[in-house]
């Protein structure tokens, strides 16, 4: 071979060479404007990975926060409705008694209609008796003087009978102290005194 030919095929692989190194150099270039764009869009796509963790995250702790919160929430209305169920039953018992109550007010009301009519009955019984007294007062003032008129005849008579039976012991002999002439004094003073 030639120096000439040695020379245009080295010239050609040199070529060659050069285009295949230019297509690498294009390639490398390509591919590091891509892995540019790929670091960019993985950089991006972490963003978004970090940031959709980070929500679930967060979602995860307010979903439990939910649930505590639902929880406790289930606990109140449990409590509630265990007073209310508490208080329905206390409401019933009011009620029976606020039911007892009227009934003993409406007895306790005819008691009163039926005291008020006992009371009504006494006090006309009052007034009739009131009346009665003063008719049996006027026929007493009416008697009065009839009866006084009799005690003094009454009581001469019982007088005379003393002296005569005083006068009677005299001549039996009795003393003036003997206790049966001091019985006959007494029996006589309270005979006159009982008429």
């Amino acid at each position: 071979m030639t120096h000439e030919t040695h020379r245009r095929m080295m010239k050609e692989i040199a070529e060659k060479v050069n285009t295949t190194l230019d297509v690498f150099q294009s390639m490398s270039e390509k591919l590091m404007e891509k892995r540019g764009k790929y670091e960019k869009t993985v950089m991006e796509a972490s963003k978004l990975l970090w940031a959709a963790t980070y929500w679930v995250i967060e979602r995860n702790h307010e979903k439990e926060k939910m649930k505590k919160e639902m929880e406790r929430k289930e606990e109140e209305i449990k409590k509630l409705g265990e007073k209310v169920r508490e208080d329905e039953k206390e409401k019933e018992r009011k009620e029976e008694e606020i039911k007892k109550l009227g009934e003993k007010v409406r007895e306790n009301e005819k008691e009163k209609e039926r005291k008020e009519e006992e009371i009504k009955k006494l006090g006309e019984k009052l007034i009739e008796d009131e009346k009665e007294k003063e008719r049996m007062k006027e026929t007493l003032v009416g008697l009065g003087e009839e009866k006084r008129e009799a005690i003094r005849q009454l009581f001469a008579a019982s007088l005379r009978a003393s002296a005569i039976i005083g006068d009677s012991m005299e001549e039996a002999g009795l003393p003036e102290n003997s206790w049966l002439r001091g019985y006959f004094w007494s029996t006589t003073f309270v005979t006159v005194m009982l008429v």
